[in-house]
């Protein structure tokens, strides 16, 4: 149900980020058939998702012939996401509050096993500082890390944000 977080070695990072950037490369030039981008890699969807989170618009249509093609649209600037912004964040007053309004709105309580004990709020949709109490729920700490050990839905902390969104938090933590 939930899945285990992987730690990447900065080889396979730098691999990863390779392909997408071969990817880009291909897309620069005009529209590409995903039969093409598998020729560059087997996981183009994964290096799709990279470049989407590095601000490409990406358009993918279904060809009458049952392959894909991908264009490259726009390119909107983002901010990688640094370990110490994340950190931030989750001290701003902005997350403590919407954590709070979670914990009261669940009673304080986990909703998948109303333990009250060592509560976390999980994120199950991630809009940063436009976070709707649907998208939160509370958990304790054991329900939590099932759920990101069985979650079959890979879903984590962006690496990228909007410029506007980046300069809401400091890097030392401190909300603007």
């Amino acid at each position: 149900m939930t899945q285990k977080t992987m730690v990447f070695t900065d080889e396979e990072k730098r691999r990863a980020k390779s392909n997408a950037d071969r990817i880009l490369d291909m897309l620069l030039i005009g529209k590409v058939c995903s039969t093409k981008l598998l020729d560059v890699t087997h996981r183009f969807s994964a290096c799709i998702k990279n470049l989407r989170e590095r601000g490409y618009v990406i358009n993918v249509v279904k060809q009458d012939d049952g392959t894909s093609m991908h264009e490259l649209v726009d390119y909107v600037a983002m901010v990688e996401v640094t370990d110490e912004w994340k950190a931030a964040y989750y001290l701003s007053e902005h997350w403590t509050q919407k954590r709070r309004d979670r914990l009261i709105f669940d009673d304080w309580k986990c909703c998948h096993c109303r333990s009250t004990s060592e509560l976390q709020v999980h994120h199950w949709k991630y809009d940063l500082f436009n976070e709707s109490i649907e998208d939160l729920v509370t958990l304790c700490n054991v329900c939590h890390e099932r759920i990101h050990e069985y979650n079959a839905v890979k879903l984590s902390f962006p690496s990228h944000v909007r410029p506007d969104v980046w300069t809401l938090i400091t890097p030392q933590g401190a909300a603007q």
